[in-house]
């Protein structure tokens, strides 16, 4: 569940960078600027959402928004008027997306093919996010639970009388017998604490999952796509090289 958890993060990290580059390809600049922080802004409510009790709207959110600029002084108060700590502004952000990839087909410049190829990368990233949720409310299948209780609570004790019932007078053999009770206690109960830390394994502990270093990544690489430019000049350039030395070489 851990692995899942951390997979629809890093899949959500794929499609955000997918929508810039679509946008990046079709849309008019400030609108694939738009497309773009609005999904980055999305990830972080969605976060404060699943893990209020580490990531809250009064202290992570304004600075994760305000350190990659993802949104101006009136976007955070829109949301803000409808309240930040239930994860559901995300939901919001992402039909701002959505709406302005649509406006740009109305504007003719991008066709309904383009509109919905970019759409679906931002339905998967909704998708990667919404994915989040729905593991986080599901409890751990209760096959596991049953058979680390039950191995605790009754193969230990059985395990232990019978080392000690068949363990004779020999100092050896009693450390020994002790020995392997002691490590046989200590890798079910282990089991049974990391069960409980993977069962929820969203927070700021050493041993939760990295979630602002995993959305952190978003707008980081949304800005390096948005920054690229085609050289067309050195393009033209280099195919002219290329024609002017096979002329030489035909002569």
């Amino acid at each position: 569940m851990v692995g899942f958890r951390a997979g629809e993060l890093c899949h959500a990290n794929e499609y955000v960078v997918n929508v810039a580059m679509g946008a990046k390809a079709v849309l008019d600049a400030e609108a694939a600027r738009n497309v773009s922080r609005y999904c980055c802004a999305a990830a972080a409510f969605a976060v404060v959402g699943l893990v209020p009790r580490a990531y809250n709207s009064l202290t992570f959110l304004p600075t994760f928004i305000d350190r990659y600029r993802l949104l101006n002084g009136a976007e955070y108060t829109a949301l803000q008027c409808k309240g930040m700590d239930g994860g559901d502004r995300y939901r919001e952000l992402v039909s701002w997306a959505v709406m302005v990839v649509h406006r740009q087909r109305e504007r003719g410049v991008v066709d309904s093919d383009e509109e919905k190829l970019i759409n679906e990368s931002i339905f998967r990233f909704t998708n990667c996010l919404t994915g989040l949720y729905d593991i986080k409310n599901q409890p751990v299948p209760f096959v596991y639970i049953h058979l680390v209780r039950v191995l605790t609570v009754v193969y230990l004790p059985v395990f232990a009388f019978i080392g000690g019932a068949t363990c004779d007078a020999k100092a050896v053999h009693v450390v020994m017998n002790l020995l392997a009770v002691l490590i046989s206690n200590l890798f079910f109960v282990g089991i049974q604490s990391i069960a409980s830390k993977f069962s929820d394994p969203f927070g700021n502990k050493i041993y939760d999952l990295r979630v602002v270093t995993m959305i952190s990544r978003m707008p980081v690489a949304c800005e390096a796509v948005l920054a690229t430019e085609l050289p067309a000049p050195e393009l033209k350039l280099v195919r002219g090289t290329r024609a002017k030395a096979r002329l030489a070489t035909s002569r």
